[in-house]
């Protein structure tokens, strides 16, 4: 009896040992498998990461193409015309496929003129102190916003290079040190609107950033009144909202009839409005002729460029000068940011 159990107790650990050979080979077999098909995501996670890189590069370029293509525009438009307004070749925005881009990519860009906004770092002069005229324009411009006049005092003593608070609603180093998380003043002209966002709130700032801009020059930039807004220009000293009406007619009247704007500054002079504050403010027109002007120099190009997966868009300050021979107009690119400018 023991003679005949011993083939069958054999049989019982080759069959057991060939079971477990069995589903061991299963196990490996689908680890395998999901080791090639985690590599298999992983490579085209890759690819598409690489492609994302790469459409994103081919938009880059093409932007940074379109902003070549508004300087060259600036530069042409310097060199034909003496003075800057709305009905001008660059005041309209642009639009066209992006070239070699599948179906609905595209690239579109925009200039607008800086310098029909308030100017920010004029509230400080060349030797770091507040500027009391340009100040005041910069409160009645908050007013003319619905905002708080004593806004201004904040900004001003954010850019200006003394610790004192100027007013009563300035502030320095001792309100920002408290906060969470503390922060110092610059003490030095802005480089950019969207620094306010330290200063003002975001409602504030919503409500002001089109109305004004951060111009990177040393001297008082002075508003075209051709481009400027009707808040901006109501913030000038003397004038009033009838005179103001009265100088928006007579640009919309230039624009319609002659599609352009003012030539010269004497031509506001004309006007009976101005004529009278000439007549009544003494210091009037020496006023009016420091603070604006009908060129312009420096402007902001926005370009929006897609490309496949890529997208971005492009905000870029353009400044245009010209050589002390007067006979070169140089174009170039003072600043480039993909956020808020």
């Amino acid at each position: 009896m023991l003679r005949n159990s011993v083939p069958h107790i054999v049989w019982r650990r080759v069959s057991s040992q060939r079971g477990i050979a069995l589903i061991t080979a299963v196990l490996i077999t689908a680890l395998i498998a999901i080791i090639a098909v985690a590599m298999i995501s992983e490579q085209q996670l890759d690819i598409r990461r690489t492609g994302n890189v790469l459409d994103r590069a081919q938009a880059w370029q093409y932007a940074l193409g379109m902003e070549t293509i508004a300087r060259l525009a600036l530069r042409k438009d310097a060199e034909n015309n003496k003075t800057d307004h709305r009905m001008e070749e660059w005041n309209k925005p642009v639009q066209f496929p992006a070239p070699d881009g599948a179906e609905g990519d595209m690239i579109g860009g925009r200039i607008e003129d800086l310098q029909g906004r308030f100017n920010l770092n004029n509230l400080v002069d060349e030797k770091g102190n507040i500027d009391t005229q340009q100040l005041q324009q910069f409160k009645r411009l908050l007013t003319q916003l619905d905002l708080s006049p004593g806004l201004a005092e904040r900004v001003a003593d954010w850019i200006d290079a003394g610790s004192t608070p100027h007013g009563l609603d300035g502030a320095e180093d001792d309100e920002y040190t408290r906060l969470d998380p503390p922060y110092r003043t610059g003490n030095t002209a802005l480089a950019s609107p969207s620094e306010l966002l330290l200063i003002l709130s975001k409602e504030e700032y919503k409500k002001l950033a089109e109305y004004v801009a951060v111009l990177p020059s040393r001297k008082k930039t002075k508003i075209n009144i051709n481009t400027a807004p009707v808040e901006v220009l109501a913030s000038l000293e003397y004038v009033s909202a009838a005179d103001i009406d009265e100088l928006l007619r007579q640009r919309e009247k230039l624009e319609k009839q002659n599609n352009k704007g003012f030539d010269k500054i004497d031509e506001v002079f004309e006007l009976p409005a101005f004529q009278a504050l000439r007549s009544q403010h003494r210091d009037f027109e020496k006023y009016f002729r420091g603070c604006c002007d009908v060129t312009s120099h420096f402007f902001l190009v926005t370009v929006f460029a897609q490309f496949d997966k890529g997208e971005l868009t492009l905000r870029s300050v353009i400044e245009r000068s010209v050589s002390k021979e007067k006979k070169v107009h140089r174009v170039t690119t003072v600043l480039r940011t993909q956020g808020d400018y």
